[in-house]
């Protein structure tokens, strides 16, 4: 049986803080996609 990667690459970037470059975690991303939603935004630019 093979073994799998417990940290596979997800299919997409996460995204990242634009001052500091830290990738979003947890809640976060959440709640950055929620406003992303609200505000209509469709795409991502960067």
């Amino acid at each position: 049986m093979a073994r799998l990667n417990r940290r596979a690459k997800a299919a997409f970037d996460l995204p990242k803080n634009a001052a500091t470059s830290r990738t979003y975690s947890g809640i976060n991303i959440l709640i950055l996609c929620a406003a992303v939603i609200e505000r209509g935004y469709s795409a991502r630019t960067g």
